[in-house]
């Protein structure tokens, strides 16, 4: 990654490879008992940049980030995703922030490949979505603790088109043409489009108990329609170089 200034405005720019977390196929991948074949482990490979600036007493960023998504016997897709973000603080003394702001989002997908059919990922990928958040933050330190509470509302419009049932393999797609075809049904997983509510939280608690090393907690909640994970981290962090300023 880089960083850097273009005279009021800040910069970063990072090429990344990262695992799709969202489900057990997308993540580890799974076998088929029968056929013995595997499939998943979808890998997202791509670049993004980010820059941000102050006007007066609010900050604004844009993140543009493009990625491939690529897996064992998994179908090849492509990711666009576009945030722009403004907050500012509202309140502040000498031990924390609290600071409101507002997100929108749009996600491009070139492909659907949201089931668990064989050549899917199990990764949420509509064609299209867009949201709109309102986050509420409180952060602050306190002798060698150091905190940070996130919640936020959203709303939201996603859409998706028909999706083969085997995206991977024209052999399997088909045999399941042909097997449906006296019933009159096509094997694909039929698009739709719809709207959502969602509400998020996240929160984070860090003790220093050496300029070196600390140890911290980190709770993540979001709940909306057919999606509600909860993700629970404990961790220890050791910085090389020790901390002798106040913690951020």
């Amino acid at each position: 990654s880089k960083t850097g200034n273009l005279g009021r405005y800040s910069y970063k720019l990072e090429g990344f490879r990262r695992p799709i977390t969202g489900s057990l196929l997308s993540y580890a991948g799974a076998r088929d008992p029968v056929t013995g074949q595997a499939w998943g482990g979808v890998v997202a490979t791509g670049a993004a940049g980010r820059i941000s600036t102050d006007f007066g007493p609010y900050s604004t960023s844009v993140t543009l980030s493009l990625a491939t998504l690529t897996g064992k016997n998994v179908e090849n897709n492509t990711r666009t995703q576009l945030r722009w973000a403004i907050d500012r603080d509202v309140w502040r003394d000498s031990r924390s922030v609290i600071n409101i702001g507002a997100t929108a989002s749009a996600w491009h997908y070139g492909k659907d490949l949201s089931e668990y059919s064989f050549g899917h990922g199990g990764y949420y990928s509509p064609r299209s979505y867009v949201s709109i958040a309102l986050p509420v933050e409180w952060s602050g330190r306190k002798g060698a603790f150091t905190w940070l509470a996130r919640g936020a509302i959203s709303v939201s419009r996603s859409s998706s088109s028909n999706t083969d049932y085997f995206p991977q393999s024209a052999l399997l797609q088909s045999l399941a043409r042909a097997r449906l075809a006296e019933s009159g049904s096509v094997p694909v997983y039929t698009g739709s489009s719809g709207s959502g509510f969602g509400r998020s939280f996240r929160g984070a608690l860090e003790y220093q108990i050496t300029p070196n090393l600390s140890f911290g907690a980190q709770l993540e909640l979001d709940r909306s329609a057919y999606y509600a994970p909860t993700n629970l981290m404990v961790y220890s962090r050791y910085r090389f170089d020790p901390v002798l300023t106040p913690l951020e």
